[in-house]
């Protein structure tokens, strides 16, 4: 035999789950009426999931037909208000440091990456 039997045993499980995870895709693209077959699976935090026991009980997910996680428009709404309000705090900043010394005063942002869409 080319395999013990425990080795066929594993290799039986993992044919069973992704089997059993493909079939979820496959439920959650009937549910959401897609027209080609869910492929990917991301967190809420945007996360890949390769299995179903990777995945919380009542875990909010995304599923995707191939692309990269992508957030729901609400979320983008509240990324793009969040580095609005930095982006306000610093010029507050900028104008509480010349007006206690009008000497020259650095400001350091970092880049902020955006999610390309």
């Amino acid at each position: 035999d080319k395999y013990s039997k425990g080795e066929a045993e594993v290799e039986d499980q993992d044919k069973v789950l992704e089997l059993e995870f493909r079939l979820f895709l496959d439920k959650c693209g009937s549910v959401l009426g897609l027209n080609t077959p869910p492929t990917r699976l991301f967190t809420a935090l945007g996360e890949e999931l390769i299995s179903l026991e990777s995945m919380e009980r009542d875990a909010e997910v995304y599923v995707s037909c191939g692309a990269d996680f992508d957030p729901p428009d609400g979320e983008k709404n509240a990324r793009s208000k969040l580095l609005f309000d930095v982006s306000h705090d610093v010029d507050k900043l900028k104008t509480f440091c010349s007006a206690i010394a009008p000497t020259t005063y650095v400001v350091s942002v970092s880049e902020v990456k955006r999610h390309a869409t």
